[in-house]
């Protein structure tokens, strides 16, 4: 009976250290976003409808034990889904242009060739394909996508470079890690995924 009472304190002690290790956020965690959505909302504000969706990046983010943390997109995972979405987004383009060279001057996508033969010599569709596909990923998403600082924590939110605000509230359930974002007290606005699921590397 001894070593039964034994063994079932054991195995109690082994559940509550394991269960205070998913109390933290320290790890590095993953997720796989449409950033073409964000593209896409500030397409619209400038009048610009129709953009390809489907742009899945991956993003990463490390909490490490000695309080620092590193945000930052994994352009190697995000890669083959950014050239067909870029693929998708230069016919896309090339289409536009000739529409506006149609709604704007009346003339063919053959005589619109010309015209840009003429000023630059090639075609509409070798312009677009001459400013668009040396595109990386990184290039299209800007210097947002990776920032670095330090970090603290509490059972549920995450304080980000000293602030007394926190810019994160999460919910930790084993090996996914939900997270809300906030910009400067408040929800992220519109076009960035306020709420985010991210999985254990």
């Amino acid at each position: 009976m001894r070593k039964v009472q034994v063994l079932l304190v054991s195995m109690l002690m082994v559940f509550v250290l394991t269960g205070c290790g998913k109390k933290t956020p320290v790890g590095t965690w993953e997720t796989t976003y449409d950033a073409s959505t964000i593209i896409a909302d500030y397409a619209a504000t400038q009048g610009v409808s129709g953009i390809p969706t489907g742009l899945e990046v991956v993003m990463v983010m490390e909490f490490a034990e000695d309080g620092n943390y590193h945000f930052f997109m994994d352009e190697e995972a995000s890669k083959a889904s950014f050239d067909k979405w870029m693929k998708e987004y230069i016919e896309y383009s090339t289409d536009l242009l000739y529409k506006t060279y149609e709604e704007t001057y009346g003339v063919t996508k053959e005589q619109a060739d010309e015209e840009m033969k003429a000023q630059m010599g090639m075609t509409v569709s070798e312009f677009i394909n001459s400013q668009l596909s040396t595109f990386s990923v990184s290039d299209m998403m800007g210097d947002g996508t990776e920032k670095r600082g330090i970090y603290t924590y509490t059972d549920t939110q995450i304080f980000i470079d000293g602030e007394t605000e926190a810019q994160m509230d999460y919910v930790l359930d084993k090996k996914k890690l939900s997270v809300t974002f906030h910009v400067d007290g408040e929800v992220a606005p519109a076009g960035f995924p306020t709420t985010m699921e991210f999985t254990a590397r």
